[in-house]
């Protein structure tokens, strides 16, 4: 029988010592992703990149609180005894606290890539349009619900310059579809002809930062759930009903 070499004894030796180290790896990541995690307390932490630039939690509170506000009031509809019931209602064959996630990462990248593209063609808002920007969050402010303001990630303030960042977003994207001769909506977040323009810029991510964030436990919270993935056991009506609803109708109401 062959005895090993000293090359045969090395390499075995790399090779364990490289699995040990991935299998390690992989657990404290593991044991990362398991633990509670606070946005409050990781606000600087980047969601995403676009274009090399970051877009952190602290950016997409606004989007957060308002995708939030917007589930919540339409679960307090579903069953006001437990909201969290319609959190975990199935959408379109999809949990809705992951289209909610999902909206809210659409709207934050969507409006920081017009916003950036309006400052770096020196765009700025009127005074009218930064009023109404003003009054917009002013209805923002009035809106939220007592347990939003308590549990607010940021201050006003900054919730204030993120609504005149996206007014400015919004005043780009009405520039963008006069000179393309493209309606309005085809460029919102969930617009076919902004899907195009989206492509030729570079966005990353952060899968280890935003895969642990948890939309629908942020601003709002839920003690308790009485059914789990839409499976209700009392009335059917109203599952019916969301399971062949879309997302947008949620924020298409004032």
């Amino acid at each position: 029988m062959k005895k090993n070499t000293v090359k045969d004894r090395i390499f075995i030796l790399t090779a364990t010592a490289a699995f040990v180290f991935l299998m390690c790896l992989t657990g404290y990541f593991k044991m990362e992703k398991s633990k509670p995690f606070s946005y409050k307390d990781n606000l600087k932490k980047e969601a995403a990149v676009i274009n090399g630039k970051g877009l952190t939690l602290k950016d997409m509170a606004f989007y957060v609180a308002y995708v939030e506000n917007k589930v919540e009031k339409e679960a307090y509809v579903y069953n006001k005894e437990s909201t969290r019931d319609f959190w975990n209602a199935r959408l379109q064959g999809k949990i809705m606290a992951a289209m909610a996630k999902k909206t809210v990462y659409s709207m934050a990248v969507h409006d920081t890539v017009f916003y950036r593209e309006a400052k770096k063609h020196q765009i700025s808002l009127s005074p009218d349009e930064a009023k109404y920007a003003e009054n917009s969050f002013t209805d923002f402010k009035e809106d939220l619900l007592d347990i939003q303001r308590k549990r607010m990630p940021v201050s006003m303030n900054e919730i204030e310059n993120e609504i005149l960042k996206m007014a400015l977003a919004q005043k780009y994207q009405r520039i963008l579809a006069k000179e393309k001769n493209l309606s309005y909506e085809s460029l919102n977040w969930d617009g076919d002809e902004y899907e195009k323009i989206l492509s030729e810029h570079k966005v990353r991510k952060n899968d280890r930062i935003w895969d642990r964030v948890n939309v629908g436990e942020i601003t709002v919270h839920h003690d308790h759930v009485n059914f789990v993935n839409g499976k209700n056991p009392g009335d059917r009506s109203y599952v019916k009903w969301i399971e062949h609803m879309d997302i947008k109708d949620i924020f298409s109401k004032s």
